[in-house]
């Protein structure tokens, strides 16, 4: 049987903008939820980096592009023990900062949850690498688990 799909945001963020931390928590656990129930043969792990940062810090927080690695190996900070990783799926989204600090908390989150979804449409430039995984319903899914 296949592991459900583990799935994350990973977060860099202004201080300006640590008002967003509890909803940016809550989307992070929906789509934990979710996808726990969910499996696939190419795709194991996640990582949405969600970079919420002035244009100041583009330098220190650049866009990546969209990534499949087959595997990954790393140590961990809390524990010192290495961890690998199989089939892991990377992608960035760096929403609107300028707009985003004017909005309300629901407002923003709202707003970054939209592009969170509209990004996904990157991975479509590696679904050779990814003959499995559906990325129309990969899209659908995170709509479900972040949009109103």
């Amino acid at each position: 049987m296949l592991d459900p799909v583990d799935i994350g945001l990973a977060i860099e963020m202004d201080a300006e903008l640590e008002r967003l931390g509890n909803g940016i928590h809550r989307m992070d656990a929906s789509l934990k939820r979710f996808f726990k129930e969910k499996h696939c043969d190419d795709v194991s792990q996640v990582f949405i980096g969600l970079i919420l940062t002035s244009p100041a810090g583009d330098r220190l927080h650049p866009m990546r592009r969209a990534r499949f690695k087959r595997a990954v190996t790393f140590t961990s900070l809390i524990t010192h023990q290495r961890v690998n990783l199989q089939n892991v799926l990377e992608f960035d989204v760096k929403p609107d900062y300028q707009h985003i600090r004017v909005l309300n908390a629901d407002a923003a989150i709202e707003y970054i949850a939209r592009d969170i979804v509209a990004s996904i449409e990157q991975l479509n430039k590696l679904a050779k690498q990814l003959p499995t995984f559906d990325i129309a319903e990969f899209r659908r899914d995170v709509a479900s688990c972040l949009l109103p």
